[in-house]
């Protein structure tokens, strides 16, 4: 077994035990222990830390501050918000964990504003489905899960982890709430995710990363940014509702969801339809970006599967 392989496997097995040490313990304990460990990842993950506060500093202007703050300001603020985030990741992941074995607790600790409900539910009364594009803004599990829990039908699309026993890990979380599962990796994924829209389903597309799927270099955050094709050209093709969602925390310490309708420009080609899905995603990181996942190389190009 190569080095990697028992990394990966030391990975599940640490995963599998987080993981269930998290469903025994209460949502509010669970988020406790999870924003803890996620600060110590701050610390102990080098290369993860040092990435996501070289990004910040670089969309400092545009995020954090004003092109005026002196050098020492800028640092201080891009180390609180990288650790701020990191601890916001442990605290999602846990409370997930936490959640799925209290499926009937969700909508306690997670808001849907009216003007949001709203959206959705003039998009699912055309009757053709909703394309629902989001990103890894906050909490995006809950957000799903919550949706789930409220009776919308959601369908979301993912990929595979590194590890199958991840994979069936968080397959099963995700199944346990009520969301159906499209793995992206799976030949039968295109055929399911439009029969997931024929049937009326919201079906969730993740926008804002860079992947090896086929992409094209689009503005993200002021930078040309490899931006995934595939969700765009559903949304100009797909004849039913677009929306952008994301799932922040609010001072009070609730979820809250936020839903707005996604218009492309009328007779525009795909370049300009990635820029509007781009600045929906745009939006809600300036909004929170203590939320996003600054670690990810989102400005880093990756080889394409096809051309």
């Amino acid at each position: 077994m190569s080095s990697n392989a028992v990394k990966n496997e030391a990975l599940h097995l640490v995963f599998e035990w987080l993981a269930s040490f998290c469903m025994w313990l209460a949502p509010p304990a669970a988020r406790l222990v999870g924003r803890a460990a996620g600060i110590a990842c701050y610390f102990l993950l080098g290369r993860e830390r040092r990435r996501a506060e070289c990004q910040l500093l670089d969309r400092y202007d545009r995020v954090l501050g004003l092109a005026g703050d002196a050098e020492a300001t800028r640092v201080r603020r891009v180390r609180a918000t990288a650790m701020r985030l990191f601890g916001n990741l442990g605290c999602w992941a846990a409370e997930a964990c936490s959640y799925a074995v209290r499926i009937g607790e969700i909508q306690g600790r997670v808001d849907l504003p009216g003007r949001s409900e709203a959206v959705l539910r003039e998009a699912l009364g055309r009757g053709r489905g909703v394309l629902f594009l989001t990103g890894h803004l906050g909490h995006w599990e809950l957000m799903a899960w919550a949706l789930a829990a409220r009776g919308f039908p959601v369908s979301a699309v993912g990929r595979a982890s590194y590890h199958p026993g991840i994979t069936d890990l968080v397959g099963w979380l995700r199944s346990s709430s009520g969301v159906e599962i499209i793995l992206r990796d799976d030949a039968e994924a295109p055929r399911r995710l439009l029969g997931a829209l024929a049937r009326g389903r919201i079906v969730g597309l993740f926008v804002d990363q860079s992947t090896s799927l086929p992409s094209r270099q689009v503005p993200f955050l002021g930078l040309p940014a490899p931006t995934i094709e595939a969700p765009a050209r559903l949304a100009l093709r797909h004849r039913g509702s677009v929306v952008f969602g994301s799932c922040h925390e609010s001072p009070g310490g609730r979820l809250c969801i936020e839903v707005e309708p996604v218009t492309l420009p009328p007779g525009g080609g795909l370049d300009e339809a990635l820029a509007v899905v781009n600045r929906h995603a745009e939006k809600a990181i300036t909004a929170f970006p203590d939320h996003w996942v600054w670690m990810h190389e989102r400005w880093r190009p990756r080889v394409s599967r096809s051309s």
